[in-house]
């Protein structure tokens, strides 16, 4: 079984497979984010909020988590959640 992923549009596609997800990622929820986003910002206070374990990665700051976004899925809109089961 591979990751569960969703964007600000639903997803038709299913689920990420296991050699494809991020490695630091394991039993974390990861947040795709930009700096300027609102909807971000709200998705972070939440999961703080609630305790929920994540791993934060800001797309326009880091090029490779841009990419890896991209590679995973994403195509521009965020929050992009994904949640990488532990292995």
């Amino acid at each position: 079984m591979g990751a569960i992923r969703s964007i600000t549009e639903p997803s038709s596609g299913g689920a990420v497979p296991l050699e494809a997800l991020p490695v630091d990622s394991q039993g974390k929820v990861v947040l795709y984010c930009t700096a300027w986003c609102g909807h971000c910002k709200r998705a972070e206070a939440y999961m703080k909020d609630k305790g929920v374990a994540f791993v934060q990665k800001d797309i326009e700051m880091n090029p490779g988590y841009n990419q890896e976004y991209k590679r995973l899925g994403g195509k521009g809109g965020v929050p992009y959640f994904l949640f990488v089961p532990k292995g």
